[in-house]
């Protein structure tokens, strides 16, 4: 379900990302495949203006901790010839907009790995907001 409005409206504030219940995946073409992986350490902030399209989002993703459930590929993933893991341990992103587009909302901005930055946008998805088990409050 992508967000609407009057769900997004309900949480202007700073929100943890919650690596226990957020993933960090991406999916790569390999010869006659597709490679699926997930990064599983990660962290940021989605910071949720009074004006959702003036809202924010960074996140630091520890390259190290790349995963494709193969170790020999993990390993040479890892390795200089793609993330550079020794030499640039941690991947970032840094939103400069969020706009909307046929209904979803549109989160643009730079991720730099190897310490290149490339523009991307991602799609931004909320199922809707709960109570937890401490009473805190929790998006998904």
């Amino acid at each position: 379900m992508l967000a609407t409005s009057v769900e997004i409206d309900q949480l202007p504030g700073v929100w943890q990302i919650d690596p226990d219940h957020s993933e960090v995946g991406f999916c790569v073409r390999h010869l006659m495949t597709r490679v699926r992986g997930a990064f599983t350490r990660f962290s940021g902030t989605i910071t949720v203006g009074d004006e959702p399209l003036r809202s924010s989002v960074r996140a630091e993703i520890d390259t190290t901790s790349a995963d494709t459930r193969n170790s020999e590929r993990d390993k040479h993933l890892r390795a200089t010839d793609f993330l550079d893991s020794d030499n640039h341990p941690t991947a970032y992103f840094k939103s400069a907009r969020i706009s909307t587009k046929d209904g979803r909302y549109l989160v643009e901005g730079a991720l730099t790995i190897r310490g290149q930055v490339r523009r991307v946008t991602f799609d931004l998805f909320l199922l809707g907001v709960d109570t937890d088990a401490s009473g805190g409050r929790r998006s998904r």
